[in-house]
């Protein structure tokens, strides 16, 4: 397994809530979670488990990853940890 964090700065927009929805059904994700900061509201990550790195590398080649970069304005920083342990 691994961990993704997807970071984006700017104002929540709801109008994105249907491009959450579309990357929630992605293959390989085990779970995903949209963080907002409670002392900087403009700060907002995506917190996803994936299966692997092959359902992650499918996915950063689809469509939807491009639409939701372009929704983003091109801003976003993916940084990628290994899973070492966790509760299940």
């Amino acid at each position: 397994m691994l961990a993704v964090m997807f970071q984006v700065k700017g104002a929540r927009d709801d109008t994105k809530k249907a491009l959450f929805e579309r990357y929630k059904a992605t293959p390989g994700i085990v779970a995903t979670y949209q963080l907002e900061n409670s002392e900087s509201p403009s700060d907002l990550i995506t917190f996803t488990v994936w299966e692997d790195e092959a359902a992650r590398e499918k996915y950063m080649a689809s469509s939807l990853k491009a639409e939701i970069d372009k929704a983003n304005e091109g801003q976003p920083q993916r940084t990628i940890y290994n899973v070492l342990n966790s509760k299940s």
